[in-house]
């Protein structure tokens, strides 16, 4: 069974100046701590998840959105609908 994770998308600039768009997996337990290190400096990427999807320069959401629905079936409204549901009880 696989750990829960949350879908991250970050901007981020490699050593060389480029930019890219990522989307990473990060299990539950990494969370805090990726989201601490991605606002504070240099990290690596690999160290707090799975890369799911990165492009060179800027991409459009909708198309980023569009290749993880398509691929790994990713619900983007999850969080919207969850607490929805949560208010109604």
């Amino acid at each position: 069974m696989s750990e829960p994770s949350s879908i991250e998308f970050c901007s981020i600039i490699n050593e060389s100046g480029e930019e890219y768009c990522v989307y990473i997996s990060v299990p539950l337990i990494n969370l805090i701590s990726f989201r601490k290190a991605i606002t504070t400096g240099s990290i690596l990427l690999e160290e707090y998840g799975e890369i799911l999807f990165y492009h060179k320069g800027n991409v459009s959401n909708q198309v980023i959105k569009k290749y993880l629905k398509r691929e790994f079936n990713i619900n983007h409204h999850y969080e919207e609908e969850l607490i929805s549901g949560v208010e109604v009880l």
